[in-house]
């Protein structure tokens, strides 16, 4: 289990953490042939921290995720968040992949390994928030 921390989250957390993920980003090989619509949405993994954005691509995911929103509804957004084509959301999920941003940003070097196995990670407490423009 890993401890959650629950103090106030800096400035500078969350500008690192996205680019430490952009750069995790550009690393992966693009596929051959057309590449999936990305949709992104603004989240928050807790109401203390600030938001951020993952995006989707699965035509029933981001359906679902529009869907949600409307509703001010949530569910958990459960994936390789920095590949949008893993990112589902979920009812429920195993305990190993749920971490808050501002833990993750704390033990970015750890994530692959015995923290955030896969580099699958599934805040339980996600809240969708709104869709951002791709534009």
């Amino acid at each position: 289990m890993h401890k959650r921390v629950e103090k106030p989250l800096w400035r500078t957390t969350v500008p690192l953490m996205v680019v430490a993920l952009v750069g995790v980003a550009a690393s992966v090989p693009a596929s051959s042939g057309a590449q999936p619509a990305t949709a992104y949405f603004a989240i928050q993994t807790q109401p203390h921290e600030r938001q951020f954005v993952v995006g989707m691509t699965d035509p029933a995911t981001i359906a679902e995720a529009r869907a949600l929103i409307r509703r001010h509804e949530s569910k958990i957004v459960n994936g390789i968040i920095v590949n949008p084509a893993t990112v589902r959301l979920a009812d429920f999920t195993i305990e190993v992949c749920d971490a808050t941003a501002t833990y993750v940003q704390e033990h970015l070097s750890e994530v692959g390994g015995h923290f955030l196995p896969g580099n699958r990670w599934c805040p339980w407490h996600t809240r969708l928030l709104r869709e951002v423009p791709s534009h």
